[in-house]
């Protein structure tokens, strides 16, 4: 973020810019640094919830759970073969 910032000159008490500072930036770099914020909010916003439903579902259901958190402890191994 600190990337876009530098780029579209943001201060840094301001999280967007308005779209009268976009339309008048001839670089596009506030454009990108808009894009770029929203992203990392809605990421913020999301971590939360799907980090609670991967807990809940890995206590409740632990084998069916674990190919969407990754590979761990609790995943079946299969036999090897002759």
């Amino acid at each position: 973020m600190s990337k876009f910032r530098k780029q579209a000159q943001v201060p840094y008490p301001y999280t967007s810019c308005s779209p009268d500072e976009v339309a008048a930036d001839k670089t596009g770099f506030k454009n990108q640094f808009n894009c770029a914020q929203r992203a990392h909010l809605n990421t913020l916003e999301n971590v939360p919830v799907f980090l609670f439903t991967l807990l809940y579902v890995g206590l409740e259901f632990p084998r069916g759970q674990s190919p969407p958190a990754g590979p761990s402890a609790s995943t079946p191994r299969r036999p090897p073969r002759s």
